[in-house]
């Protein structure tokens, strides 16, 4: 309805007001800007510092295959709360996404504290480090080049 556009508007103008920000800047633009400004500056943290118990995490290596499973879940769901989310592919098992964060992407990877709570997510995805996908991809790719000659 009108109505809640306009109560919708006025409480987006306060917010900005608020944190200090111009009202009449696209909240788009505005974090898009601010994405900019945290890659080149480089104010990324390893993701695994946001995790106070990260050392204390079990190694899936330990666990049975139900208690990886929750361990997967319980970490995505921080993860998420930290804007960060992963995308498996159909050939990684939830051992295989737990064995990737713990190993890969928890410790070789930034994140933003900036962008918490904002419309942005990073995402990561397990076909970039499965074998079954790369030569799925390098397939494909193949293909195309054949049916696309240039």
């Amino acid at each position: 309805t009108n109505l809640q556009r306009e109560l919708d508007r006025e409480a987006r103008a306060i917010d900005s007001i608020v944190h200090g920000r111009d009202p009449d800047e696209d909240e788009d633009l505005r974090e898009i800007g601010l994405i900019d400004r945290c890659h080149e500056e480089g104010r990324g943290k390893p993701i695994r510092s946001f995790l106070k118990d990260f050392d204390k995490l079990p190694r899936p290596e330990d666990l049975d295959d139900e208690a990886v499973e929750g361990e997967l879940k319980g970490l995505l769901v921080r993860l998420a709360m930290l804007n960060v989310a992963i995308h498996v592919c159909e050939h990684f098992t939830p051992r295989d996404c737990y064995r990737l964060l713990l190993d890969e992407i928890l410790n070789g990877h930034d994140a933003f504290e900036e962008i918490i709570g904002t419309g942005w997510v990073q995402n990561y995805m397990t076909s970039e480090f499965c074998p079954q996908c790369e030569a799925q991809a390098e397939e494909d790719y193949r293909k195309y080049s054949e049916e696309n000659p240039k």
